[in-house]
């Protein structure tokens, strides 16, 4: 006959590689090294009942009962450890939620840009929604090859729109603002690369009954004290062809 604790060894550790996916608390090990000593003490009254002996390649009476009342302490005591609780899902991104967020969807989209008051074409422009909706990306290109981008966010702390614009070598923007009577109208300064001059600057951007959108910009003359016409524009949606 094998030695007892031999023997309850690696029957014990073969059915637990059987539960191998269980988690094993403190409190698990604590009742199976209680099965190890109660197995043991029985196998010392009732060795022949519980043990398997490999003599010829038969197997005394018993073993299979062994594994039986071993397999049903591991299924009941694993089955009732609580499974580890789900994490909770992180709570939606106010920009997907606050509608605050949305007060410059107007804007988005593929646009031809043409002059309001010649109808000549001025070129193309990308608005776009990115990093979760949070902030419009803008990608101009223009008809005699002049580039530019922007970002503009909703501050939800502010309660503000801000664009920030550069254009390749020539300026660049900052400026804020909000919806106003429909119209997106935001107000800053302008700096130019080459003279070092700004100015205070303003643009509005208001859309059209008929999907289009008007921007308006406008630069302030501090010698007249008066806001000039900086560019008046009409963004029309591009139809795919």
């Amino acid at each position: 006959m094998f030695l007892v604790c031999s023997k309850c060894y690696h029957v014990v550790a073969g059915l637990a590689r059987q539960h191998e996916n269980l988690r094993f608390t403190a409190a698990t090990r604590r009742l199976v090294a209680t099965l190890y000593i109660a197995v043991w003490f029985y196998a010392k009254v009732r060795p022949a009942v519980v043990f398997a002996q490999c003599i010829g390649g038969h197997h005394v009476r018993g073993s299979n009962m062994l594994k039986t009342a071993l397999a049903a302490f591991f299924a009941i005591t694993f089955n009732s450890v609580p499974a580890p609780a789900q994490q909770a899902a992180p709570p939606p991104s106010p920009c997907k939620t606050d509608e605050a967020f949305k007060g410059f969807d107007f804007w988005v989209g593929e646009w031809k840009v043409s002059g309001r008051a010649n109808g000549k074409y001025a070129g193309n422009n990308s608005i776009t929604k990115i990093e979760g909706d949070c902030a419009l990306y803008e990608s101009w290109n223009g008809q005699g090859g002049s580039t530019g981008k922007s970002v503009n966010y909703y501050n939800p702390i502010t309660k503000k729109w801000r664009q920030l614009w550069v254009s390749g070598g020539a300026y660049s923007l900052d400026i804020e603002g909000g919806l106003s009577d429909g119209s997106m109208v935001m107000e800053g300064t302008i700096w130019y690369y080459t003279s070092g001059a700004t100015a205070p600057f303003r643009g509005t951007w208001t859309p059209n009954d008929d999907g289009s959108v008007r921007q308006f910009f406008e630069q302030y003359d501090a010698e007249k004290k008066e806001w000039q016409p900086w560019f008046d524009g009409l963004y029309e949606p591009v139809v795919d062809q």
